[in-house]
């Protein structure tokens, strides 16, 4: 059995509408063409030609929030970079209308960079505060666990690993790593534009 909870009031005979399959798992792990495909055979549906399938603007948004999340991988071990990345990421996804959902787990990657980072420990709790609000809308307070952790976090934002992660390199200052990626990306620019 599945209960859902609507985030505003519901006439009487008003359509509601379901999701089965996010649009990101139609547009953004596969080619348009694939998912139009799998959703005539496996469901019967046939995309209308103002589907979103056929933006390709939209399309080209959602490789550019994969490739973010990439990006925000490879560099989790230098918080301010990937808080880069993910400020960059929460942008895009408001910008293509996530779903709340996506945005909740967005919302808590940019919360885990934050807080390793001493300065921006309190943009860290804004996210994370952003974050409980909309789990908070998105299922039942009492039977979701992300609920109850979340404000955890809000209220001690040192109870998560990712805040003593980063102090671990007390020894080696974070801000000389900084500075050495900031080298290599100078190079790197000054390469290109050499060429």
């Amino acid at each position: 059995m599945k209960i859902l909870y609507a985030l505003r009031d519901i006439k009487e005979g008003e359509e509601i509408c379901y999701s089965y399959v996010s649009l990101e798992e139609i547009l953004g792990n596969r080619t348009p063409e694939f998912s139009r495909q799998l959703l005539k055979h496996k469901w019967g549906i046939v995309c209308d030609q103002k589907c979103l399938c056929f933006d390709k603007t939209y399309n080209q948004k959602l490789n550019a929030r994969k490739e973010l999340y990439k990006q925000i991988y490879l560099s989790k071990w230098y918080p301010t970079i990937a808080l880069n990345y993910t400020k960059s990421l929460l942008e895009l996804e408001e910008e293509l209308n996530m779903p709340q959902s996506r945005m909740k787990v967005s919302l808590y990657v940019a919360f885990t960079h934050a807080i390793g980072n001493a300065r921006t420990v309190e943009l860290g709790v804004r996210y994370i505060t952003e974050a409980y609000e909309l789990a908070k809308r998105i299922a039942h307070p009492e039977h979701n666990r992300f609920v109850k952790e979340y404000k955890g976090y809000m209220e001690d934002p040192s109870s998560h690993r990712a805040f003593w992660l980063n102090k671990v390199q007390v020894l080696q200052p974070r801000n000389a790593l900084e500075d050495f990626f900031r080298e290599c990306e100078y190079e790197m620019l000054s390469f290109v534009h050499n060429d």
